[in-house]
């Protein structure tokens, strides 16, 4: 297989954004990518049991969402593994 040299853009505003520490910015691309497609699937996979559960059960209150909202809080930025 042949590979070759690839460059990603981000807006500014976003790469100022980025929480990680700028030692662990300098990574290939291609893991990079990866670790964006994985958070991609997890987000899509969580917003798709959030339907399911409301299909279920009704729409979430404000008041579950404020809950959901402080849980996520807490949560932070963890490592996707």
């Amino acid at each position: 297989m042949t590979m070759g040299k690839e460059a990603v853009s981000m807006d500014e505003s976003e790469a100022k954004d980025d929480p990680q520490p700028v030692e662990h910015r300098e990574r290939r691309s291609s893991a990079w990518k990866d670790e964006v497609a994985a958070r991609a699937h997890i987000l899509r996979a969580g917003k798709a049991a959030v339907r399911a559960w409301e299909a279920e059960h009704g729409e979430l209150t404000a008041e579950e969402l404020a809950r959901a909202d402080s849980i996520l809080d807490g949560v932070g930025s963890r490592e996707i593994s």
